[in-house]
């Protein structure tokens, strides 16, 4: 592990902590495989590089609390490569702040961190948009018109 990645977690470690009274019935340590099974629902709106400026598919909650797999904090997922066809286990969830982070504990693909800074920008930037889209205060087509795209 190198000095980013071991910064990363010790980060990632911290930011989960100070979410967990804000968000008491959220786990903030779920599991690889309780993220792909999650992923495999895709209740998530997919909104594809094109759109976004990211080199990177992100799937955004555009159901808030009608969704089936209920969780309370904001997040998006990100596609984890560029590759063009995605699959579930790709798919990295990233908790909306203004210090997003990755709530999967023991993650044991290897996160692309120059990927994770890039999505993570993008995130800071539209904090305010994701939240509205998950509350339902605006649809996803109003959502992609008014995103700041990534440069």
């Amino acid at each position: 592990m190198n000095l980013e990645q071991h910064i990363f977690i010790k980060k990632n470690e911290i930011l989960k902590e100070s979410l967990r009274n804000e968000y008491p019935d959220f786990n903030f340590d779920i599991t690889e495989e309780e993220n792909h099974k999650d992923s495999l629902l895709l209740e998530f709106a997919n909104v594809p590089p094109f759109k976004t400026g990211l080199p990177c598919n992100i799937w955004v909650d555009d159901l808030g609390f009608e969704r089936k797999n209920k969780h309370s904090p904001y997040r998006i997922k990100f596609q984890n490569n560029t590759n063009p066809k995605v699959k579930p286990e790709d798919l990295i969830p990233i908790i909306i702040s203004d210090e997003p982070f990755i709530p999967v504990r023991n993650l044991k693909e290897k996160i692309d961190y120059k990927l994770f800074k890039i999505v993570s920008k993008f995130v800071k930037e539209n904090e305010e948009l994701l939240k509205k889209l998950s509350d339902q205060e605006i649809n996803i087509f109003d959502f992609v018109e008014q995103l700041k795209r990534s440069n």
